[in-house]
C-alpha cells in the first residue's frame, strides 16, 4: 500500500469512528428539530445547528454519499437562479434592490441534504422523525395557541391557526399529517393487523389531525386533502391487484373510508363553516369574465393578483423582478386598493410568487425538486426498500403539495420549506444505503 493510499485509509477511518460517535445525538436533534421548529422554534433552532455542522464537517473531510449528488446539483441551481435574479433585477425608481444577493431564500429548500445524511441507510428512525413532526403539531394549540378556548371556538365556526403563522400555514401542517396517518392506516389492510393500542391511536390521531383541517377553514387545503385522500385510496386499490390480492373484503373498506371521509368533510365544510358559499359571487363574475367587478374576498383578492401580475412576469419571463418582486408587483399592479396592498403584499401562489422573483427557473426548479421526490420514491418502492405506507404518502403529498401551492405560497414561508424537507429526507432514507457501513464504522 503506498503512502498516499495508507493515508487515505486512515482519513476514512477517522470519518467512520467520528460518524460512529455523532450519528446517534445527530438523529436525537433531528427529531427534536422535527418537533419543534414549528412552536419552539429557539430549540428547533439550536438542534438544527447540532445536526447540519456535524454533517457538514464529515462533508468537508470527503464523506459524501451519492445519494446526495443530484440533491447538490439542485443547491448549485438554486443558487445560480437566485444569482441570475439578483445581477438582473431592474433599477426602477422607488425599488429597493439588495445590496448583494441573497442565497438563503431557495438554499433552504435544500436542509434536507443535512437530514437525509444522518437518516440515509437509518429507515426505522424515520418513524421517530415523523413522530415528533406530528407530535409538535399535537401540542401546538397549548404551547402557541389558545388551548382548549381555541379549539371549542374552532368548533364554534370561527377559524383558527393555534398560534402559527397563519390559518393556511396551520392547515398545511394538519393536511399533511392527516394525509400521512391515512397512508398508514391503508398499507395495513392486506398484511398483519396492528396491535389494538397502536390502532387506537392512529384512530385518535386520524381523528385529531382531521379536525385541525376543518376548522383551520382553508378550502385550498380542503381540495388538497380530499384529492390525495382519492390518490392514496387509488393507489392502494392498484398495488393490491398488482399483487393478486385483490378481494372484495380488502378492496370494499378502503372506498368505504374514502367515501366517508369526503362526504363527512363536505358536509361539514358547508353546515358548521359555510365556506363554499364565501366567494360564490366572485366565481359568478369570473364566469361572465368580469373581472374588473370581482369581489375583494379571499377569493377575488386572489384571482386579481393573478391576473393583474401576470403581464408583470411574463415582462421578464427568464429572470423575474428579483426577490421583490412579488411585493414589487402587488404594490404597482391595479389589483388592489391602496389600503388592501398595505395587507396584502405577495401574489399568493407559489408558482406566480416564484415566476416574480425568479422567473421560469424558479418554478422549474420548485417542480424539478418535487417530481425528483416522486420518483426517487418510486424507485425505492419498487427495489422494495420503502414500505407501502411511506410510498403511498409520498404519493398523494406530492399531489397535496402541488395543488396547495396555486393558493398560497408556502414555498416562500419557513413553514412550507420545514414541511417539504422533512418528507424529502424521509424519502431519502429508504432510498440510500448507511453512509458509513456497520463494517465501516466498526473499524
Amino acid at each position: 500500500m503506498t503512502g498516499n493510499a495508507t493515508r487515505q485509509a486512515s482519513s476514512s477511518g477517522r470519518a467512520a469512528n467520528v460518524y460512529r460517535w455523532l450519528q446517534w445525538p445527530c438523529l436525537l436533534a433531528i427529531v427534536v428539530f422535527a418537533a419543534s421548529d414549528q412552536i419552539l422554534p429557539r430549540v428547533g433552532h439550536i438542534a438544527q445547528i447540532m445536526f447540519i455542522l456535524p454533517a457538514l464537517g464529515l462533508l468537508l473531510a470527503g464523506v459524501r454519499p451519492g445519494i446526495l449528488r443530484v440533491p447538490a446539483l439542485f443547491l448549485l441551481a438554486a443558487l445560480l437562479v437566485q444569482l441570475s435574479s439578483w445581477w438582473f433585477a431592474p433599477v426602477l425608481s422607488g425599488y429597493e434592490v439588495e445590496a448583494s444577493p441573497k442565497l438563503d431564500r431557495l438554499g433552504r429548500w435544500m436542509l434536507f441534504l443535512f437530514i437525509a445524511f444522518w437518516l440515509a441507510g437509518k429507515a426505522e428512525a424515520v418513524r421517530y422523525l415523523w413522530l415528533g413532526a406530528i407530535g409538535g403539531l399535537l401540542l401546538a394549540p397549548w404551547v402557541t395557541g389558545g388551548g382548549h378556548a381555541e379549539i371549542a371556538r374552532g368548533f364554534a365556526g370561527e377559524r383558527v391557526d393555534f398560534g402559527l403563522r397563519n390559518a393556511q400555514h396551520t392547515a398545511m401542517f394538519f393536511g399533511a399529517a392527516f394525509l400521512s396517518l391515512y397512508a398508514l392506516a391503508l398499507s395495513r389492510i392486506g398484511q398483519q393487523r396492528l396491535p389494538r393500542l397502536t390502532l387506537a391511536l392512529l384512530a385518535l390521531a386520524l381523528l385529531l389531525t382531521g379536525a385541525g383541517v376543518m376548522i383551520t377553514q382553508t378550502r385550498g387545503i380542503w381540495l388538497g386533502t380530499a384529492i390525495g385522500i382519492a390518490v392514496i385510496s387509488l393507489l392502494k386499490m392498484r398495488i393490491l391487484a398488482r399483487r393478486r390480492q385483490w378481494t372484495a373484503a380488502r378492496a370494499l373498506p378502503i372506498l368505504l373510508a374514502a367515501t366517508a371521509l369526503l362526504t363527512l368533510a363536505t358536509v361539514l365544510a358547508i353546515q358548521l363553516f359555510g365556506k363554499f358559499e364565501e366567494g360564490r359571487g366572485t366565481f359568478d363574475q369570473l364566469e361572465s369574465l368580469e373581472v374588473e367587478a370581482l369581489q375583494y374576498d379571499s377569493v377575488g383578492i386572489r384571482v386579481r393578483y393573478w391576473i393583474y401580475g401576470l403581464p408583470w412576469i411574463l415582462e421578464r419571463p427568464a429572470t423575474g423582478w428579483g426577490i421583490n418582486g412579488s411585493h414589487l408587483i402587488s404594490q404597482r399592479s391595479e389589483a388592489l386598493t391602496p389600503e388592501l396592498k398595505l395587507i396584502y403584499t405577495h401574489l399568493h401562489s407559489s408558482y406566480l410568487d416564484l415566476a416574480a422573483q425568479y422567473g421560469l427557473p424558479g418554478v422549474l426548479l420548485f417542480l424539478g425538486l418535487v417530481l425528483w421526490l416522486l420518483l426517487q420514491s418510486r424507485r425505492a418502492w419498487q427495489r422494495q426498500a420503502m414500505p407501502d405506507a411511506t410510498f403511498l404518502f409520498i404519493a398523494g403529498f406530492t399531489v397535496f403539495w402541488l395543488i396547495i401551492n396555486l393558493f398560497e405560497a408556502y414555498m416562500l414561508y419557513s413553514s412550507g420549506r420545514y414541511l417539504l424537507n422533512l418528507v424529502i429526507a424521509c424519502a431519502l432514507a429508504y432510498s440510500a444505503p448507511a453512509v458509513i457501513s456497520r463494517n465501516d464504522a466498526a473499524r
